[in-house]
């Protein structure tokens, strides 16, 4: 690290924990007789979902630690556990699984992790307390220190950090309002950046302005969806819905509402109805994936052809202990409708402007100029139009950012960027013990009006107010004055001379404004009995380092020979970050504590060096930019690469993926031209790696010789002088994979090289994959939609409207030619496919050829870990093409006249 120079932190992907091939795991625990499971094993083990503990994120908080009779839940086992525990057994498993992750990979061990939370929930005061409390007593075992860091503000540091998107990542002022909206709550914050990256003299880049949370996530949407299947049935029919099933559903709100009622508190007829009505959340969950990763018109008024849809299992007798169940159809059209009427309009909507307006004191008129999503329900992307057509003027103008990516993971991202940054800001990051709305004090002496005087600082170096009534603004950092008590002044026109009610609020000055007020149930406060005060009020406030805040009320100061008079009021929790320890570790783990899902995301010392020293090199800038730009096939194992540092066999990994996908392209359009001539280049590849590869390649391209098209750009790997610097690379991988390489590869330069020839290919060339194809009423043609697969994230957002005389499966891996409309298919050797098990992919997955095993064939998938072996049943025709293939070369065909259109403009 050379001193006097700027340092920036650049992090192109975050390797996630891998959780049996998967990075998102749900938040799920099942107890059987004789083992605990968490994520996927929970619902596999159980026959009966509702019998799984979820949405126990919600519930942490709700909960005092160390209460002696906490309110216990009865298990699957008919054991009884307390959410505490329940959680516990949740979050231990996985940091146990990270550990073994890590060890496999030789990877330093982390001292220190980070935690996501949402911002304050102001409905329930002590929320966040609560919650950092349990989670510092559960995690503490593992970790010498527990940070946090609301997610609005991991999301922010990923989009400017991360994703280095150019809109954020450049040296301009940035007003940003940051949307997640993940499966328990909607978190909205307000964050203000600055061109030269300095706040306060801080270090700092970046200030929190305002910032909001209400409970309304995914999980809510589902339970509308729930009740509105629960009574669809009834609709039309002329048979009126029992009214028992309405009170039965105001008991199941009564029961996650109250955090000491439990389940058996109720009477069985209830019960039944909990347990039938979980499995159907369940169901829900199941059928609104599924038809949201179907949906490809994503307008707030389309009138698709024809309507994506999933039949629900609905208990036609809930109340009952046993009950048959009806198929009850829900659609793309009403999911739509309840999204739009009943949660943007009634939750979301009015959540934004609440954030809005209290960021309004900080802003001085300035406008919000990005807005950043993220949060798995943000892959519900009627959002995403909501929010253009929100007519809000303070929105006016801001671009809405969406990235080629699932939005699930960009807080676990987010956290490890934060980890970052506090190793090279010495354990500040840019958000630790910060303010995120202002704190705001309204009194009331003797009931004669409510007063919002000006507080005069009596503590050095604390920020003035700026204005009536505000004790700390927005993006006050206090990590200095931790568990020490800070001061201000006050002349009330009235003194109070018996009561004193105050009202200590978040950006606010109405004592009305209750989702606004921290101290609601107790907010007065008695005048001792003296005489001699003096003439101007003393506030001080111990501030903890979860935001726990100690109020006293000081009448008169003391002094020599003068005693103190003084009245404590009732603690509060304020509006601020985790003000945890000072210092660094050599690394960090980052959890992303979710309502419906969980992921983990490792950095350390090492990987951070890589990264900035990285970020310096215009090689490696370049290296990151085809990251964004080039197909899934090469961008996936090209991110994986980027996140590991000098991963040799990452890098190996990314440059047989280029040449995979180059071979592959041109054995499709050798047998697609060759005509009857007999020849057998796929029997003489045996296998997918660097040297067989590039000899497909160059066999395929003689084949071809000027008669190639698609295959044509990628002559050029073939010229001099790149020919031999490619052809030794291929040398020296077989060395280096069999061990025997007297020196390092330059890897960044060979995947330099080739990913400029792919990344000018791909220019003229589209590849993904056709869906939801259907026949024009009445008429020869097809209709359907084109999804561009660009980038190293799935799911896809680049659309196309397709119109033309052929029908593609939604299997087909294509590339399609921009200017003439032509199609090659790259069948058998990738094919896109959703496995039986993958409720919980948004999409389905690329699947690549890898080698023939035995009889049988093996694909690997390209954003996760492990294979696909191919069996008769539900692969059979594609074995048969492989077997012939083996035979002798096929004989295929282009496809012409295809017609697509932007869907993106």
């Amino acid at each position: 690290m050379v001193t006097g120079k700027k340092r920036d932190i650049f992090v192109s992907a975050i390797e996630m924990v891998d959780f049996g091939g998967y990075s998102c795991i749900p938040t799920a625990v099942g107890y059987s007789k004789t083992e605990c499971s968490v994520g996927f094993d929970a619902y596999t083990m159980s026959d009966e979902p509702g019998r799984i503990c979820n949405n126990f994120k919600i519930k942490l908080g709700e909960q005092e630690p160390g209460l002696q009779n906490p309110k216990l839940v009865e298990c699957a086992d008919g054991q009884y556990r307390s959410i505490h525990q329940i959680s516990s057994d949740y979050l231990k498993s996985l940091v146990k699984e990270a550990e073994r992750w890590m060890g496999f990979r030789g990877l330093t061990k982390a001292s220190r992790v980070i935690v996501a939370e949402p911002v304050a929930i102001h409905e329930k005061n002590d929320w966040l307390a609560n919650y950092r409390n349990h989670i510092r007593r559960i995690l503490s075992s593992s970790f010498t220190d527990v940070d946090f860091l609301p997610e609005p503000f991991a999301v922010f540091q990923y989009y400017r950090y991360g994703s280095k998107h150019p809109l954020i990542a450049q040296k301009k002022k940035h007003v940003a309002l940051i949307l997640d909206f993940g499966g328990g709550t909607f978190d909205v914050s307000v964050i203000e950046t600055t061109a030269q990256g300095d706040i306060s003299n801080s270090g700092r880049n970046s200030r929190p302005l305002a910032a909001s949370s209400i409970a309304v996530g995914g999980f809510f949407f589902n339970r509308m969806i729930a009740e509105y299947l629960l009574f669809k049935p009834y609709e039309g029919g002329g048979k009126k819905a029992p009214s028992a099933i309405y009170e039965a559903i105001r008991k199941y709100d009564e029961l996650r509402r109250d955090s000491r009622a439990q389940e058996r508190d109720f009477r069985q007829d209830y019960q039944n109805f909990f347990r039938h009505f979980e499995s159907l959340l369940f169901e829900v969950e199941r059928a609104k994936v599924t038809i949201c990763s179907n949906i490809s018109d994503w307008t707030l008024d389309g009138q698709p052809s024809r309507s994506v849809g999933y039949s629900v299992r609905v208990p036609a007798s809930p109340l009952s202990e046993k009950t048959t169940y009806l198929p009850v159809r829900l659609d793309a059209i009403e999911l739509r409708k309840l999204f739009i009427d009943r949660l943007w309009r009634k939750h979301l909507h009015p959540a934004i402007s609440n954030a809005l307006e209290r960021s309004k004191g900080e802003l001085e008129a300035q406008q919000i100029s990005v807005i950043l999503l993220s949060g798995g329900s943000s892959n519900i992307r009627w959002l995403h139009g909501l929010l253009r057509e929100a007519n809000h003027r303070d929105l006016d103008g801001a671009d809405l950012l969406e990235l080629q990516e699932n939005f699930q993971e960009i807080v676990a991202k987010g956290l490890a960027i934060e980890c970052a940054r506090k190793t090279f800001s010495k354990g500040d990051g840019d958000f630790r013990a910060v303010t995120y709305n202002r704190l705001c004090l309204a009194l009331n002496p003797d009931e004669r009006g409510v007063e919002v005087p000006r507080f005069r600082p009596v503590t050095l170096g604390l920020p003035e107010g700026g204005s009536d009534g505000v004790l700390l603004p927005s993006a006050s950092l206090l990590e200095t004055y931790i568990d020490k008590p800070i001061a201000w002044k006050a002349k009330l026109s009235h003194p109070p001379k018996q009561k004193l009610d105050y009202f200590f609020m978040a950006s606010s000055f109405d004592p009305e404004d209750i989702q606004n007020v921290h101290n609601i149930v107790d907010h007065a406060v008695h005048r001792p009995s003296s005489t001699s005060f003096d003439k101007q009020l003393t506030i001080e406030l111990n501030v903890k380092e979860d935001g726990t805040t100690d109020p006293r009320f000081i009448y008169r100061s003391a002094g020599p020979g003068i005693p103190e008079i003084s009245v404590d009021g009732r603690p509060f929790y304020m509006d601020m970050t985790f003000g945890g320890a000072n210092g660094t570790a050599e690394a960090y783990v980052g959890i992303d504590f979710g309502t419906s899902n969980s992921s983990i995301s490792y950095v350390d010392q090492s990987s951070i060096t890589v990264y900035a020293e990285r970020s310096r090199s215009p090689a490696w800038q370049n290296i990151s930019d085809l990251a964004i730009s080039l197909p899934y096939p090469i961008a996936a194992p090209l991110v994986r690469y980027i996140s590991a540092g000098t991963d040799a066999l990452r890098a190996i990994e990314v440059i047989e993926g280029f040449l995979a996908f180059g071979a592959y392209i041109a054995y499709a359009e050798h047998c697609a031209i060759k005509g009857r001539k007999e020849t057998k280049l796929f029997k003489e590849f045996t296998q997918r790696s660097a040297g067989p590869l590039w000899a497909l390649l160059r066999k395929c391209l003689e084949q071809l010789g000027e008669k190639a098209d698609f295959s044509a750009p990628l002559k050029k790997l073939f010229e001099q002088p790149l020919y031999d610097e490619l052809d030794t690379m291929v040398t020296v991988i077989g060395a280096v994979k069999h061990g025997k390489a007297s020196t390092t590869p330059d890897y960044n330069r060979y995947v330099r090289l080739l990913g400029n020839v792919f990344a000018h290919f791909f220019s003229q060339y589209l590849f993904g994959y056709f869906q939801d194809v259907q026949k024009k009423p009445f008429r020869t043609e097809y209709k359907g939609v084109f999804r561009h697969a660009i980038g190293g994230h799935n799911p896809f957002l680049m659309v196309y409207e397709y119109e033309g005389t052929s029908s593609f499966s939604d299997e087909l891996a294509v590339l399609v030619d921009r200017e003439s409309g032509r199609v090659l298919s790259l069948s058998p050797f990738m094919f896109w496919y959703r496995p039986l098990n993958g409720d919980s992919l948004c999409t389905s997955e690329l699947y690549f050829y890898d080698l023939p095993e035995k009889s049988r064939y093996t694909y690997k998938p390209v954003g996760s870990n492990g294979s696909l072996v191919l069996e008769e049943e539900g692969f059979g025709p594609v074995i048969e093409e492989l077997n012939r293939m083996r035979q002798s070369d096929l004989n295929l065909a282009y496809v012409d006249g295809v017609a697509l259109t932007s869907m993106m403009d």
